[in-house]
């Protein structure tokens, strides 16, 4: 879609992803800021940043569109929380973070694990874990745990086979799980 449409394709997919933008965003913006800045105002951000990288982008695409547009979203959101910040006079540091649903999710399909430690020093150990996976593993888990995507919305956005993303994530998943049973 976005490689044969350039602009029309990139609108096509922004309609299409916004709801799913809108809540991975939402998770992310840090909750001091919550009640004076909208995860739509920073949608909008996403989109004109999106139309101004497209041809680089279609150029070497070397992520898919809804990754790199995800990471479009991670960039403006860190500026615009250092900008927000930076306008109080407080300093902030924006690092990558497991986001805590993805977290929460995975721990309640480890009940087993959840009975060896606590459930804090549990939580760190999947954050660390989530960290050392995969960058596209670790995407297809939060897509499917996190956003509500079904394995057939993640074929389609990540424009990967079907049956490649079923493998690829309950290998995935039976990775983590090994990772957390060390």
């Amino acid at each position: 879609m976005l490689k044969d449409n350039g602009l029309a394709g990139l609108g096509q997919l922004f309609e299409l992803e916004r709801p799913h933008l809108r809540r991975y965003l939402e998770r992310r913006i840090n909750p001091k800021l919550a009640s004076r800045l909208d995860a739509s105002d920073v949608i909008q951000d996403v989109y004109f940043r999106a139309q101004k990288a497209l041809p680089a982008y279609l150029s070497q695409p070397v992520l898919p569109p809804l990754i790199w547009l995800r990471q479009l979203s991670l960039q403006v959101l860190s500026e615009v929380h250092r900008a927000q910040f930076r306008s109080l006079r407080s300093p902030f540091r924006e690092e990558y973070h497991v986001d805590d649903s993805l977290v929460l999710s995975l721990v309640k399909s480890t009940v087993s694990i959840e009975r060896k430690v606590s459930e804090s020093e549990l939580n760190s150990q999947i954050r660390k874990k989530l960290l050392e996976m995969n960058e596209l593993d670790r995407q297809v888990l939060e897509m499917r745990h996190v956003d509500g995507y079904s394995l057939a919305e993640i074929s389609k956005a990540l424009d990967i086979n079907y049956e490649a993303v079923k493998k690829r994530y309950y290998r995935a998943l039976k990775r983590f799980k090994e990772m957390i049973g060390e």
